[in-house]
This record gives C-alpha cells, sequence and structure tokens, in this order.
C-alpha cells in the first residue's frame, strides 16, 4: 500500500472550516469528502505552521462574531488534537528557526520572480522536506491548495486534483 503524504495549504483549510467569505459550499463539500476519503486510507496530514496563521487571520476577519468565535474553539480543540496520539494532522515545520529559514529565504529569493509568496514557498519546501525525509516508506506527497502555481510544485502531481470550485 502506497504512503500518502497531504501537506494543507490555506485556501483548503479555508473550505474545510467553511470560513465565511472564504469557502464555496459545492468545493468545500468536495473537500471534505476527499479528507474523509483519504483520513479512510490511511493518509498522513500536515499542516504548515504559516498556513495555522492564515488561516487564524481569516477567522479572525470574519463579519459574525459568533462564527468567529465558533471557528476559533474548532481550530483551538484541532490544535490541541494535534499533539494527541491520533492527530488530525501534524504541525510543521520540524526543525529550529535557524535550521529552516535560511533554505526557505533563499529558495524564496531565487524564486520571487514567479511570483510566489513567502508561504507558498514554505508550503512547497514542506512538501520536499516530507518526500525526502520519508523515503524509505516510499510516500506520494501531494499539496491540497486552490492554488495552481503552489499545485504545480508538489512532489507528486495528483492524477484527480481539486483546485478549482466544483
Amino acid at each position: 500500500m502506497k504512503t500518502i503524504v497531504v501537506v494543507l495549504d490555506t485556501s483548503y483549510l479555508t473550505e474545510l472550516y467553511r470560513c465565511p467569505e472564504y469557502f464555496h459550499s459545492a468545493f468545500s463539500a468536495a473537500a471534505r469528502q476527499r479528507l474523509a476519503s483519504h483520513q479512510a486510507a490511511g493518509a498522513s496530514f500536515y499542516l504548515p505552521l504559516p498556513c495555522l496563521f492564515e488561516l487564524g487571520s481569516k477567522i479572525a476577519h470574519g463579519k459574525d462574531a459568533s462564527e468567529r468565535m465558533r471557528l476559533a474553539r474548532q481550530l483551538r480543540r484541532d490544535v490541541d488534537l494535534s499533539f494527541t496520539a491520533r492527530p488530525i494532522w501534524k504541525i510543521t515545520p520540524a526543525g529550529k528557526p535557524e535550521d529552516v529559514l535560511p533554505p526557505l529565504l533563499e529558495t524564496f529569493e531565487s524564486s520571487i520572480h514567479e511570483k510566489i509568496g513567502l508561504v507558498d514557498t514554505f508550503v512547497a519546501a514542506e512538501a520536499h522536506r516530507l518526500k525526502i525525509e520519508r523515503a524509505n516508506f516510499k510516500p506520494v506527497v501531494h499539496i491540497w491548495t486552490k492554488d495552481t502555481a503552489l499545485k504545480a510544485r508538489e512532489p507528486d502531481p495528483e492524477p484527480d486534483p481539486l483546485i478549482t470550485e466544483a
């Protein structure tokens, strides 16, 4: 059986959390279904820390105070679960800032002409790091994002990507 590794981008997180002003019903339903089927198949999910912060910002800027509170509580519960024996995702990075940031910023600088932001550079770097780190398991590593430029950087092209609104 293949080892599937999924790195979650903010654009998918806003769909999975159904963040007002940032999700589309049909896409969100398709993304949730995809998440459930991959979880059932034993996929591993990784959440880059910068995407967690971006999701928090999107939640904080919602118009409805009760919905902001509901989503903030859900996010806190999900993050708490990430530190248990059965996490829904693992939060990355897995390294010290002095080890992570210099190569990240070098990649960011060298690809700035492609208009890829620092968070997306981080997401792609994490996907590639996981591919190398788990090489013994021969993982298939995907990035779940709605951003086509970021999707193009995933280590293993997904055969049936969900990147546009359904």
